[in-house]
């Protein structure tokens, strides 16, 4: 409901939201609210997103395509 910073963590088949920065993290995904929000309710693709920069990722893109996944 709000912006900020989560820790998200998907460990079997499981996944768990913290409201802190995690550093030793395998990539980062940064998103506007607007668009998290569109991407939550299935009205924006994750690859579209990415490839037009309303989703950028710092680190490891196979998790975060892992973690698109279970957007779906």
């Amino acid at each position: 409901k709000e912006s900020g910073v989560f820790y998200v963590e998907v460990k079997d088949s499981k996944i768990s939201v913290e409201p802190y920065e995690y550093n030793d993290r395998n990539c980062a995904i940064t998103i506007s609210l607007t668009d998290f929000n569109k991407l939550i309710d299935g009205k924006l693709d994750p690859i579209l997103a990415f490839g037009t920069g309303k989703l950028k990722v710092d680190g490891d893109v196979g998790k975060a395509l892992e973690f698109s996944k279970l957007l779906k």
